[in-house]
């Protein structure tokens, strides 16, 4: 099994098989033990399998929020593209506070969140024993990206900082293949000034360093009780609504008990519920798809009177069943694109505003449109239930 961290979503690489391709096109198998599927749509590659979606090479811009949002907030700030060409590392300016840089994609860690990292890179083996040694146990965690045409590695202006509570030494149990299980709380959100050593990626030499410097709200003095009451009755709506219609993802209610949307720990847990919440409702998504296709391809086999095998090509499948499995993958993608965006590119312009009171106008706007739409499911729900009074059913526990 493969986990990058304890929020990354998990495959299992003995249930995924490419071929060569047929007509330009990836050779997709599927695998009716796991209803595994390897898709390329518009050259981007996601998985789907019985453990998760793994979607992070589906790039989108993200939608609007509110006008009430400014500007600065539609995009992720980054910093240059790392230089390559840069041989000799640079010195540090003088007082200037330089932190150990681990890059790991794009993911957006919460501040005041708890966070497991398995270590086994070489780089950062040695980052691990340096922060021990140096009794700093601090390093920063940018979020990342590519750019397009070039693919050269960009790294967020706003990183947050994670300071290493426990490490345990695994290599004798995994037979070196992770060094150590490292856990961490997220203490803190940092501006990187510049990157030191940007070939080190490259050549993983050693790890990156940073210049850094404290990130600091810069509305301190404006109170914002008003808007942090209208959020925690928003997002308390939304979890009525989610009972009210059944849905198949709902908050839980002790995870809402005590929750607050004041600056700092408050606001950062209730972004961690909403977080847990898009990837909970993108997972039901891709089973969804896993059922359906999986229905598709065995009343196929079924009438036509052959066995259902292991494992089929979809390109020895006929057209038709060709053409409506790659439309429920568009359908899957197209579905699954605002759930992802939202929770990685909006999470880090969260994290990146110097704005408690932009934060909550940016989560106000997401908690809205949620409550819009379960709003129109319960519409929807009252209206057969009024056509159909007879076939109600008695809702079920999430």
């Amino acid at each position: 099994m493969l986990c990058q961290s304890s929020s990354a979503l998990v495959f299992s690489r003995r249930c995924l098989r490419r071929g060569s391709g047929i007509n330009g096109r990836s050779v997709v198998i599927l695998s009716f033990v796991s209803c595994a599927l390897v898709g390329c749509l518009q050259g981007k590659l996601f998985v789907l399998s019985r453990g998760g979606l793994d979607v992070s090479r589906v790039r989108c811009r993200a939608s609007p929020l509110s006008d009430e949002v400014g500007e600065d907030a539609f995009d992720v700030q980054y910093l240059p593209a790392l230089d390559f060409g840069q041989v000799e590392a640079l010195v540090p300016n003088e007082s200037a506070v330089v932190l150990p840089c681990f890059p790991l994609g794009s993911i957006a860690y919460l501040p005041h969140s708890q966070q497991v990292l398995n270590i086994f890179e070489p780089r950062y083996r040695q980052m691990y024993n340096d922060i021990l040694m140096s009794g700093g146990r601090r390093f920063v965690v940018p979020y990342t990206d590519r750019e397009e045409g070039t693919g050269a590695l960009k790294l967020g202006e706003v990183g947050v900082v994670l300071y290493l509570k426990d490490l345990k030494e695994v290599s004798e149990q995994t037979e070196d293949r992770v060094k150590f299980v490292c856990s961490h709380e997220v203490i803190g959100r940092t501006r990187i000034k510049r990157v030191l050593n940007p070939r080190a990626y490259a050549d993983a030499s050693t790890y990156l360093r940073v210049e850094v410097e404290e990130l600091v709200d810069d509305d301190l003095d404006v109170n914002s009780t008003d808007l942090e009451h209208t959020v925690k009755e928003l997002l308390e709506e939304v979890g009525r609504l989610q009972r009210e219609t059944n849905f198949e993802v709902q908050f839980r209610a002790e995870r809402l008990e005590g929750l607050n949307a004041t600056r700092g720990p408050g606001f950062w847990g209730m972004v961690e519920l909403w977080k847990n919440y898009l990837g909970q409702r993108a997972k039901l998504l891709q089973s969804k798809f896993e059922a359906e296709l999986k229905s598709l391809l065995v009343a196929f086999f079924k009438k036509s009177g052959q066995g259902i095998p292991m494992q089929v090509t979809i390109g020895d499948l006929p057209p038709n069943i060709q053409k409506e499995v790659y439309s429920m993958q568009e359908q899957l993608q197209e579905d699954v694109k605002p759930l992802f965006e939202e929770e990685t590119i909006t999470v880090q312009k969260l994290i990146q505003s110097e704005s408690h009171h932009r934060r909550l106008t940016m989560l106000q706007s997401m908690l809205q449109n949620e409550q819009r739409r379960l709003g129109a499911r319960l519409a929807l729900k009252s209206l057969f239930q009024e056509s159909e009074p007879g076939e109600a059913g008695e809702p079920e526990a999430a």
